[in-house]
């Protein structure tokens, strides 16, 4: 479990996932408060706008046919956007299919690191190998302890 209050590692899967999960939930529920929340302007704006809209193209311009043909003119729009954003993918889709152009980075060199961190072969295979390890690195970034192994207590 957790050491300390101030520790930040944690050690047991079945916490980090209980943490997880809990605040997943959380927050899905406070987005529904907030947008519950919001729900009554958000109404008396679309209402607003949505009666004004009707009134401006159905009344002032000329009745259903400006609006029909008003509605048309988006349809075309969102049509020519949907051709521009089906295209582009289709296209990227064509270009990139079944290359895959991730590189593995290289390994160090175990000799320079060995020399950049100043310890033996020893060390440095014991370091490797290990699951856990605390590093103690002083202000000119020299390792001056390495403890191995279980995860120490302090």
């Amino acid at each position: 479990m957790i050491d300390r209050m101030t520790d930040t590692t944690i050690t047991e899967r079945d916490v980090f996932n209980k943490m997880k999960g809990r605040d997943r939930l959380l927050t899905t529920v406070l987005w529904f408060v907030y947008l519950y929340l919001w729900m009554p302007f958000i109404s008396l704006v679309a209402w607003y706008l949505g009666y004004e809209f009707a009134y401006e193209n159905v009344i002032k311009a000329g009745g259903v046919d400006s609006l029909l043909q008003l509605l048309v003119s988006f349809a075309m729009i969102i049509g020519v956007v949907m051709v521009i954003v089906i295209g582009w993918s289709m296209n990227q889709y064509w270009r990139f299919r079944g290359k895959d152009r991730r590189n593995a980075t290289p390994r160090p060199d175990p000799a320079m690191e060995m020399a950049t961190w100043n310890i033996d072969e020893a060390l440095f295979t014991e370091i490797r190998n290990a699951k856990t390890m605390l590093l103690h690195i002083d202000e000119n970034e020299a390792l001056t302890v390495v403890e191995t192994g279980s995860r120490p207590t302090e």
